[in-house]
């Protein structure tokens, strides 16, 4: 190779290779520092993409699952007024068996009206006043809502709940069918609160699949967020003991490029001295 005192080619080429050593250096220290591989498009253009969708999906299936909790809590807020239901609809039946007894008199099962009258307004006052989130959910009006169980637009479930008032299972309008003012009249109300009792359970039983229904729901929205969240972490999170073993190789050339540097930029001095020698 010539010598020349204007270029300095070894230097130049020296510098080169010193610049990119530096610039890997400068890689190493950002994918350690934030913990991601790629930081940038340029680290990774292809793959940034599909991360990017996989941030979407994951984020989209984080509100999901808090949407379908919320479903759950309304299905427990409906069974548990049912609960109340139940319990007023069977007192409502045990003052019907006592009026049916003949030692009863006609002031006993006036008495005894009195409470089924307080039981009727109880069964009439849940069905009507039971709201969650401003949503009455026995009064009928429950139909056809939709539940955002998934990321996507469309991913929903339709939930409805038949009506728990006392005309709808079966008591008459206002209750007006419960009366035990004469034997006749009372065993008729037993086998109307029969009735209304097998509409209640099959309404709990509608509610209690919809809850299960969305408890399952959560596990598949869980198991595809975890799914999705290594595949993404694959894509993204840096590997930190390749990149700590890629600094330490860079840290240990960029040191020897420094001293190679020094040495090159000393290559012009050899032809002053054969100047001098001259």
């Amino acid at each position: 190779m010539p010598i020349s005192i204007a270029t300095n080619v070894v230097s130049l080429a020296v510098q080169r290779k010193l610049g990119k050593t530096t610039a890997e250096l400068g890689k190493s220290f950002l994918r350690l520092a934030s913990g991601l591989r790629v930081n940038s498009a340029q680290d990774d253009a292809g793959n940034l993409g599909f991360a990017t969708r996989l941030t979407t999906q994951i984020q989209g299936l984080a509100v999901a699952t808090r949407n379908t909790n919320d479903g759950i809590s309304l299905t427990q807020v409906a069974d548990n007024a049912l609960v109340e239901t139940v319990g007023a609809m069977q007192r409502i039946r045990e003052l019907a068996v006592e009026a049916t007894g003949s030692t009863k008199s006609s002031t006993d099962r006036y008495a005894l009206q009195d409470e089924v009258d307080e039981m009727v307004a109880e069964v009439t006052r849940i069905a009507t006043d039971i709201t969650y989130n401003g949503m009455r959910l026995l009064a009928g009006s429950f139909t056809g809502m939709d539940f955002q169980i998934g990321a996507d637009a469309g991913d929903t479930l339709q939930v409805s709940f038949a009506g728990a008032s006392t005309n709808l299972v079966g008591m008459g309008v206002a209750g007006n069918s419960m009366t035990v003012s004469t034997t006749t009249k009372a065993s008729r109300t037993i086998l109307l609160i029969d009735s209304a009792l097998d509409s209640i359970s099959a309404i709990r039983s509608t509610i209690g699949g919809v809850q299960n229904r969305f408890e399952s729901i959560i596990n598949q929205i869980q198991s595809l967020s975890d799914a999705y969240t290594q595949t993404r972490s694959t894509i993204m999170d840096a590997d930190v003991a390749k990149e700590t073993a890629l600094l330490a190789r860079n840290l240990i050339i960029q040191q020897a490029g420094v001293s190679v540097l020094s040495q090159a930029n000393l290559q012009p001095n050899v032809m002053l001295q054969l100047l001098r020698t001259q």
